[in-house]
């Protein structure tokens, strides 16, 4: 996953990465601005990504808690969808890899749960074309496969 260092004490659990999460997801100019300032400590600023976005970096792990706490998140609150839908179609742009399917996946399984994901349709289809477009460069490389 790149994670630049863990960080425990007790129950919690933080996972640090620098600018990318999981070698795939950077932290865009959209999600600093939905960011909340936490804290400051001398001149450090400790800044807290929006529900909307830890949302979006829950749903790329398989870890069972990041599943629970992304349904609680879905369920609980009112999360942006539109944001959430910007912000994968912003990464998705940018080329960074098949983060989007993995993403769907967890949306997908949250929809087989009972939750309900407006962007979920869109989000499949920016998975397709992912696949659809990986797929076509895979047959030009090597048409016999």
């Amino acid at each position: 996953m790149a994670i630049s260092d863990i960080l425990i004490r007790g129950i919690y659990r933080i996972d640090l990465f620098c600018k990318v999460v999981c070698g795939k997801f950077a932290l865009s100019e959209r999600m600093k601005e939905r960011a909340s300032l936490e804290s400051t400590i001398n001149k450090a600023r400790l800044f807290i990504c929006s529900l909307n976005d830890i949302f979006l970096f829950k749903c790329m792990t398989e870890r069972d808690g990041d599943l629970i706490d992304c349904f609680r998140m879905a369920t609980e609150y009112e999360l942006n969808w539109g944001a959430v839908l910007d912000e994968a179609v912003e990464q998705s742009v940018r080329g960074r890899g098949t983060w989007i399917t993995w993403v769907t996946d967890r949306m997908e399984e949250l929809d087989e749960r009972g939750v309900n994901i407006p962007v979920l349709n869109k989000m499949i289809a920016l998975s397709d074309e992912l696949m659809n477009r990986r797929a076509k460069e895979t047959e030009e490389r090597d048409p016999d496969i």
